[in-house]
């Protein structure tokens, strides 16, 4: 981007862009006194709902129109983690947010973070960056001026203009109307530990199908707290999940059920199923499309070769951790009866074999392009 300062030694004006209410009426407050930033970013964590990304155009095309410069989107970029999303730090590290456990937020790792090595590019000049914090908000100013990285890098200063307009959060939503635009829905992760019951009712299936699965993940090893929302209280209980079912309310979660391991023969074969079932995960609608994997009947052809599919492929993974010597022969019995099935068709083998080699490269090099793994 060009930023075509005017100075090289005056201060660089930023705004710390969240895609909510306050930070849009913020923009709206700017274009209309005038006051043109030199950059706008957003820190995506990756988790906001779906009605929060499709907010981005609509912002991004009045400030085309105003001639302010374009929101740019910044990412938490880890030097080691296989991770770079709140959401899948929580899921590799089988954990909740720090807010569930008492110590903050997550904003420092997957926001500021981001945005200050973006920063970077400016050499140590003096950064205003403007906040979108509410009038009546006042706690989060004198939070947010407690900040670690505000204490270490004098090169900052923060300044929030709608505590300073003495704005509220009704008046935000005015201000924003006047302006021709329509009022963002409320930005924050799908799984934020403050969430409130009737919010949940905002989420899409799939949306509260991630919280489901972040809560079971992370059940095994939390001794501390019952969910995401810590302890029971009169009007709802600790965790997500409980509530969901208890108010019969829809969520899908892409999430692999398995027995536990000591209702297997041997910790082998509780791989091999495990396996299976990974294999049987990648012909989903979002992964490699395998016809087999949607609404057949029990028994069918499609039904047949998915099953031929899943166990070739788990005797690849076995293959691949070494203990086939002691799978081998359940999955070839498997096999068999699966093709008796079928009638012995030779060709369906070699069809099956490599939809199962796509399955597992799938499983083992999951960032791959899966229209790639499905040619």
């Amino acid at each position: 981007m060009n930023f075509a300062l005017k100075d090289d030694g005056a201060p660089v004006l930023g705004v710390s862009y969240g895609l909510g209410v306050d930070s849009t009426a913020m923009l709206v407050g700017m274009v209309k006194q005038g006051l043109r930033p030199d950059f706008i970013l957003f820190a995506d964590v990756g988790s906001e709902r779906r009605a929060t990304y499709a907010y981005l155009p609509i912002i991004q095309d009045f400030l085309r129109r105003e001639k302010f410069p374009p929101i740019t989107t910044v990412q938490y970029e880890p030097k080691y983690a296989p991770y770079n999303t709140l959401e899948d730090n929580m899921l590799t590290n089988a954990t909740l947010p720090g807010a569930t456990f008492g110590r903050g937020n997550c904003s420092v790792k997957f926001k500021i973070v981001p945005q200050e090595k973006w920063e970077r590019r400016f050499k140590g000049r003096k950064i205003i960056k403007l906040v979108g914090f509410e009038a009546g908000e006042e706690y989060r100013q004198k939070r947010s001026n407690q900040r670690a990285h505000t204490m270490k890098k004098p090169n900052y200063e923060y300044e929030f203009p709608l505590i300073q307009w003495g704005w509220d959060r009704e008046e935000c939503k005015a201000r924003i109307r006047e302006a021709g635009l329509s009022v963002p829905p409320k930005s924050s992760c799908i799984f934020c530990p403050n969430m409130k019951p009737e919010e949940l009712y905002d989420l899409t299936p799939d949306e509260r199908g991630r919280i489901v699965r972040m809560e079971i993940m992370a059940e095994p090893y939390n001794y501390k707290v019952h969910g995401l929302w810590r302890e029971p209280r009169k009007d709802r209980p600790g965790s997500i999940t409980e509530f969901l079912l208890q108010n019969n309310i829809e969520f899908t979660y892409d999430i692999i059920e398995m027995p536990k391991p000591q209702y297997f023969t041997s910790e082998e074969e509780y791989f091999c199923t495990l396996y299976h079932e990974c294999c049987h995960s990648t012909g989903s609608a979002n992964r490699l499309k395998r016809p087999g994997i949607l609404k057949v009947s029990f028994g069918s052809p499609e039904y047949a070769r998915e099953e031929l599919i899943a166990e070739i492929g788990a005797a690849f993974l076995c293959a691949q951790s070494g203990i086939e010597n002691r799978t081998i022969k359940n999955s070839a019995a498997y096999i068999a009866n699966w093709l008796e099935r079928l009638k012995n068709d030779k060709k369906l083998i070699i069809q099956a074999s490599a939809a199962a080699e796509r399955a597992v490269n799938y499983i083992l090099h999951s960032n791959a392009n899966s229209n790639e793994l499905a040619a």
